[in-house]
């Protein structure tokens, strides 16, 4: 599972359940590193959608 499947799963868990997905089932899914990543999107996906802040994705650095 790549860092965007892992986003994915939360936010449709969250859309759906209105709940954050127990952190035991991402983790049997997820490595460390996709997991933090996944989260950091989805962070921001929450933060964009609770508050009228934007978040400009050509801020953003591909590594």
């Amino acid at each position: 599972m790549n860092q965007y499947q892992c986003f994915g799963m939360l936010m449709s868990y969250y859309e759906t359940e209105k709940a954050i997905i127990p952190l035991e089932d991402l983790e049997k899914g997820a490595s460390s590193t996709e997991l933090v990543q996944g989260l950091y999107l989805f962070i921001h996906y929450l933060n964009g959608k609770y508050t009228s802040v934007n978040i400009d994705s050509s801020s953003y650095v591909e590594e």
